[in-house]
């Protein structure tokens, strides 16, 4: 990866190894100048999910019984059982079957992403 200094590339390799990492695919990363060794200590993590998890914020019941009743829907017509949408999803059954709860309201974007990709459909969020 080239780039000049601030271009992305640390941001970028991080994404790719995330992604590699949640479809499960092995990934190694070799880091010649030592930039990234601190992603490889916990407590980084751990500060990063902190900061995160306070912008996290659950949807409105309404929302997650139309978005849930939607995926459900699209599984029937394509004829998707849990399992296998969760294989799609390169995700855990019960991470699907939460997203389908209608009365489980933390839900993620990527889960959503996830889910829409999975189901040859696109994610569309719009302020009206």
């Amino acid at each position: 990866m080239l780039g000049g200094s601030g271009s992305g590339k640390t941001t970028l390799a991080l994404t790719i190894i995330e992604q590699l990492l949640l479809r499960g695919i092995p990934a190694v990363l070799i880091d010649r100048k030592g930039d990234l060794c601190s992603y490889a200590n916990p407590d980084v993590w751990r500060e990063i999910d902190e900061e995160f998890s306070e912008l996290v914020q659950e949807i409105p019941d309404e929302i997650k019984r139309v978005v849930a009743w939607q995926i459900a829907q699209e599984m029937k017509a394509q004829g998707l059982t849990k399992t296998a949408l969760a294989e799609k999803m390169h995700t855990s059954r019960a991470a699907l079957n939460r997203l389908l709860d209608e009365t489980d309201t933390s839900l993620t974007l990527t889960t959503l992403t996830s889910a829409a990709k999975a189901l040859g459909k696109n994610l569309r969020i719009e302020l009206a």
